[in-house]
């Protein structure tokens, strides 16, 4: 598939209801859940996967 980022980024906004979160939102969400991102680190297609700590 050519784009695969853009495509799975569609079908996200479509399935979640147009919901899109940047990194200070996802540091939100893993703060409420005793979680605080470490590095990121690129795992192809335009993703970025990050490291998590518990805190």
């Amino acid at each position: 598939m050519r784009d695969f980022a853009a495509l799975s980024g569609m079908a996200m906004l479509c399935v979640t209801g147009g919901t899109a979160r940047d990194l200070e939102e996802f540091d939100t969400l893993f703060a409420a859940s005793g979680w605080r991102r470490g590095t990121t680190y690129p795992v192809g297609g335009g993703y970025h996967g990050p490291e998590l700590h518990a805190v």
